[in-house]
């Protein structure tokens, strides 16, 4: 949910709950998500109109989240997962980019490092 101010807002419908916020750098006009949610692309409200994308949602467990909406095969989800766990982040980053895309699509291997990288700064 984006909310006024540019507020990013994660829901759990079936607890009623907010899971995570973060605020986005500008008011988007109009947002739209990622194909695995790791990032949002949006039009600022300001004058002139600019386009920004943003990982607004950077944490490890944003990521592992990520990973398991990827839905990779079994053994690629548990070598991700377990550098997830030890917060080996750089060698997450280089096992992602030299991984095929059989193994990995274009749009999941965007999304997880988007937030990795983010995690790295």
């Amino acid at each position: 949910i984006i909310q006024a101010g540019g507020q990013i807002v994660r829901y759990d419908m079936t607890s009623s709950e907010i899971i995570q916020t973060a605020a986005l750098a500008a008011e988007p006009l109009v947002a739209a998500w990622s194909p695995y949610g790791a990032q949002i692309a949006y039009i600022a409200a300001n004058n002139p109109p600019a386009l920004r994308i943003e990982t607004p949602l950077a944490s490890l467990d944003e990521l592992s989240r990520t990973l398991m909406r990827c839905d990779l095969e079994a053994e690629t989800t548990g070598l991700f997962s377990a550098y997830i766990a030890s917060g080996t982040i750089d060698r997450m980053v280089q096992d992602l980019e030299s991984s095929p895309e059989t193994q990995i699509p274009a749009a999941c291997r965007q999304d997880l490092l988007a937030i990795a990288n983010a995690l790295l700064q």
